[in-house]
């Protein structure tokens, strides 16, 4: 037997649900008609909801969503739950946390997000003071698995945190002497410090080209030290700050240059059997046309008497060496 659709003008079907064929079955469904105005094509007044005053775009038996949803579930598509509001989704909205728009979401929607709506409902709990005491009473009860796992973090990352460190502190030497002079500096705070930054401090170690500015030999590390001391009102800035060997920094502490130097000459006889010593020395040098070395000329006075060959300084003759190493014991 032959299946015949049961809408008008229109011929046999392979499959009748309802008596209809499938194409008019679906209109039903959708449009809640078999022929909705506007379904035709390029028309210029699409099909619309069916609910009085909605201009939505259909959905099912006629409805749009929101009207369809109502329908299912309270069974009349004007019918609203308590907590449902009547908005058109269309209209102007902003939303109640941040004030973005949400035209466009559902009409009971009051955030823009999941984020919005999750801090909202923190902001709730802590005003009521429910989210306080819950957080209080999961601290309590997670402090010790807390520090368990930051103590056992610590040491197993430790070794790889030093091997960093060490490797930064050699990579960036001169930086480091930079800020440990920088944050001293900062204690005294005196007046006129600009600080030295890490480029500055490799200018003054090149410019020194390995010599301390005191003594002028070489050292294999140089220090950063402040002609006029910190602890002394003076400045941490590049034109107070030389590179010295340690033991000249050692020595000179918290002195002046002359000071320092004052403190360092040797007693007046010293310093005359040294300008005799330094005299006979350029003579015989001139003499016998040998080099003269620059550290001859900073002799131990107890070695003055070898120098001197015999001959007589200041009237007198010189007294034999007292040096122990000098005279084999």
């Amino acid at each position: 037997m032959e299946k015949v659709c049961s809408v008008e003008d229109c011929g046999p079907a392979k499959k009748l649900i309802k008596g209809m064929c499938s194409k008019h079955y679906q209109r039903v469904q959708k449009y809640g008609a078999v022929n909705p105005p506007g379904l035709q094509r390029r028309s210029p007044n699409p099909p619309i909801c069916i609910y009085p005053g909605c201009e939505g775009k259909p959905k099912a038996k006629g409805y749009c969503q929101r009207h369809y949803l109502r329908l299912t579930k309270h069974g009349d598509a004007a019918s609203l739950s308590p907590q449902h509001k009547d908005i058109n989704p269309y209209l102007p909205r902003s939303c109640s946390e941040c004030g973005r728009d949400i035209s466009g979401k559902k009409s009971n929607a009051e955030y823009c997000s999941r984020e919005c709506k999750s801090n909202a409902a923190s902001k709730r709990a802590y005003i009521d003071g429910r989210g306080k005491a819950k957080d209080t009473a999961r601290y309590e009860k997670e402090r010790l698995q807390r520090v368990a796992a930051a103590r056992a973090y610590y040491y197993r990352t430790q070794p790889r945190r030093l091997e960093t460190s060490k490797a930064w502190r050699e990579a960036n030497r001169p930086l480091r002497v930079a800020m440990g002079a920088n944050r001293r500096a900062r204690k005294y705070n005196n007046p006129g410090s600009v600080g030295v930054s890490g480029k500055e401090w490799l200018r003054i170690l090149k410019r020194a080209a390995g010599r301390c500015f005191y003594c002028g030999n070489f050292a294999e590390r140089l220090v950063m030290e402040h002609v006029v001391p910190l602890s002394r009102g003076g400045r941490h800035a590049p034109g107070n700050i030389v590179a010295a060997c340690r033991k000249c920094n050692d020595e000179k502490n918290d002195l002046f240059v002359s000071e320092w130097k004052h403190r360092k000459l040797p007693s007046l006889r010293t310093r005359r059997a040294q300008m005799a010593a330094n005299k006979l020395l350029r003579e015989r040098a001139a003499l016998t046309g040998e080099p003269l070395k620059s550290h001859s000329l900073r002799l131990n006075p107890i070695h003055l008497s070898e120098s001197l060959e015999g001959r007589e300084v200041n009237g007198q003759q010189p007294r034999p060496t007292s040096c122990r190493s000098c005279r084999g014991t």
